[in-house]
């Protein structure tokens, strides 16, 4: 089943069950992670699941495994587990704000090595890069970036432009922010 059809047969079984799509706890869908389930047959349990629930359930009897310190009607209240981005992340908590950047196959292996130079001269704190290991080709050269726990919210607004401006890098996407709440 394709990402899109999973998406329609979740919106329908939700509104048969009378919740709204737009007001699902989805961090918890996220919290577990590729390599802990098989995604097909993960999606195939869920459904029939949803399937087997009447009209009227409740998040709770949906995702069954939803922390009872949640506040469903207040997502503040939501946190997940921590897990490490990858073997040079924090370990433990705290964690700092982590992206995920992107560079051209065409560039060489240190276009991470001068963009981590670049930042520090420009007075940018970096905990620690890594490649991703692929184990298919792709059109471009990724790493993670996982700055310092003590970033704040400016430094790390500020460390985006930064890589904007950058001519060799962009960012693909934002990972954790620094403002995820986690739970044991």
């Amino acid at each position: 089943m394709t990402d899109d059809e999973l998406a329609v047969a979740l919106q329908a079984e939700f509104a048969r069950l009378g919740l709204d799509w737009e007001r699902a706890p989805f961090d918890i869908v996220n919290a577990t992670t590729d390599d802990e389930r098989d995604a097909d047959r993960s999606d195939d349990l869920f459904l029939a699941h949803l399937r087997g629930l009447s009209p009227g359930a409740t998040w709770r009897e949906v995702y069954v495994d939803l922390p009872a310190h949640w506040d469903l009607e207040d997502p503040q209240t939501w946190s997940v587990p921590y897990h490490p981005l990858g073997p040079l992340d924090y370990p433990v908590l705290p964690t700092g704000p982590a992206l995920l950047l992107a560079w051209p196959v065409t560039l060489d292996e240190g276009c991470l090595d001068r963009l981590c130079a670049r930042a520090n001269a420009a007075a940018f704190r970096v905990h620690a890069t890594w490649f991703l290991s692929l184990s298919t080709p792709f059109p471009e050269r990724l790493a993670y970036v996982v700055l310092p726990h003590d970033t704040t919210d400016d430094m790390f607004a500020a460390f985006q432009a930064f890589v904007a401006a950058d001519l060799e890098a962009r960012v693909w996407s934002i990972c954790r922010t620094g403002r995820e709440r986690y739970y044991a």
